[in-house]
């Protein structure tokens, strides 16, 4: 029995666990100019089997306006289609993904990407609309209906700035290293 305890404690301290079933995040620029197009991501990680994630994104309309949002590559299968996905007028955006009971997948990866606009300065959040154990709202479900978020999603801050002479010339010699390959250091 002391071996067994000895290597319970043992595992968790080599192999810990993340706590957490599955979770969502964000990948995203903390900081953009006015005018400017930018992505955020919006991830999966935690590794469970999954059959479906609904994901409802609020974010500040007055500072941020939705130009697209794209489908990911978590599952096969993505709700609504790309043109009903934005509610401009309350600030939201709806985006599901699924996969069949009989061949879930892995809650690891891109769930979708959703490309603003700057449109205003200011501090622009950005948040998973989240209640725990509600169906009706952000979640990531199991083979069972179980939701496998077993905490908050992250929210995020993005910092929208006036371009200045430094952010303009700084965005002119990266387009020019785009278009001219050639001046990038090789």
């Amino acid at each position: 029995m002391k071996y067994v305890i000895i290597g319970c404690i043992a595992f968790t301290l080599f192999f810990p666990t993340n706590g957490y079933a599955a979770d969502l995040g964000f990948s995203v620029q903390k900081k953009v100019y006015i005018g400017d197009e930018f992505p955020v991501a919006m991830t999966l990680s935690g590794g469970e089997k999954t059959i479906g994630t609904d994901v409802i994104l609020q974010y500040d309309k007055d500072l941020l306006e939705p130009m697209r949002v794209t489908q990911g590559t978590s599952y096969a299968t993505y709700n609504p289609v790309e043109t009903q996905r934005v509610q401009a007028a309350k600030g939201l955006i709806v985006l599901s993904g699924s996969a069949s009971v009989s061949k879930p997948v892995s809650a690891t990866g891109l769930f979708g990407t959703v490309y603003f606009r700057a449109k205003k300065e200011g501090m622009a959040k950005i948040s998973y609309v989240y209640e725990k154990g509600s169906t009706s709202k952000t979640g990531v479900v199991d083979v069972k209906g179980k939701d496998l978020l077993t905490k908050p999603p992250m929210n995020v801050e993005v910092l929208v700035q006036k371009k200045n002479i430094v952010s303009m010339v700084t965005t002119w010699l990266s387009e020019m290293f785009r278009f001219f390959p050639f001046f990038a250091k090789k």
